[in-house]
This record gives structure tokens, sequence and C-alpha cells, in this order.
């Protein structure tokens, strides 16, 4: 009977050990899985904020002579900008929320910008080649002060009084 104790012990003895190696292994893989998910997190972003950098990088180039941003005044160098926007907002997702937001209002001041430019030169196009289309421009123009105002007027008239 003796022996049976003996065995029974050693053998209780070996599924202790036994659970207790299994319970720490799976903690330590556990623990690994995290640390490489987290690692790949980690990686992730960095790669979006060297794309940040990269574009920030790409508009910081500053005319020493007259002290102004470069990009600014150039709009085809504006235009030049468009892959590394592309790139950042395929990232978007690595990005904090104030670093987006941030880049998305840079990029809609850009691209109005960009508009702002494209119609002027249209208009001077327009205008200053030709002297009638010029005075056909005018025309338009003082046409669409007239309905703006008469369109004032009858708001007045409309008003409860």
């Amino acid at each position: 009977m003796d022996w049976i104790v003996t065995h029974l012990e050693s053998i209780i003895g070996m599924l202790v050990t036994g659970a207790v190696s299994i319970i720490a292994m799976y903690k330590a893989n556990n623990q690994n899985y995290q640390l490489a998910f987290y690692q790949k997190v980690i990686d992730k972003r960095l790669k979006a904020y060297e794309l940040v950098e990269d574009l920030l990088e790409k508009l910081d180039i500053f005319d020493a002579t007259t002290e102004r941003m470069y990009y600014i005044s150039n709009p085809i160098l504006i235009r030049d900008l468009i892959p590394y926007f592309s790139s950042v907002m395929k990232m978007r997702i690595w990005l904090s929320k104030n670093i987006f937001d941030y880049l998305n209002l840079l990029n809609s001041l850009l691209v109005s910008y960009l508009y702002y430019i494209n119609r002027n030169l249209r208009t001077l196009k327009t205008t200053h080649l030709n002297p009638e289309k010029r005075r056909v421009a005018r025309n338009e123009q003082k046409n669409a002060l007239c309905f703006q105002s008469q369109g004032r007027q009858r708001q007045d008239q409309n008003k409860p009084a």
C-alpha cells in the first residue's frame, strides 16, 4: 500500500508541475503575441508619421530672399503635393485625430487656394486677351450684381413689418 501512496504522490506532483508549466508557457506566449501585435501597431504609426513628416518637409521650402513660403506662391508645386497627401490619407487610421484634422484643414486650404488661382487665371486669360470677351465678362458681372440687388430688394419687401 505504501508504494501506491508514493506513486500517487509522484503522479500528482508531475500533474501539478505540468499544469504550472503549461500555464506559464501560455502566459509567455500570450505576452509575446501582445508584444508582437503592439510592435506592428507602433511600426504602422511610425510609418504614417514619417509620411506626414515627408509631406511637411516638402511644404517647408522657404525662399530666404523674399522670406515667403515658396509652395504657396507656386500652384504647380502645390499640385506636386497630391501624391504625398494621398499616401498620408491612406494611412490615416494610424494618425491621431488632431493630426488628421490639421492635415484635412491644410488639404482643404490648398485645394481652395488652387481653385481660386485657377478661376482667376481663367478670368485673366478670357478678359486680357480679347477685348470682346472682356466686355462680355464685364456685362455678366454687372448683370450678376443687378440680380443680387434685386433679390435683396425682394427679400426686404417680403419681410413682415
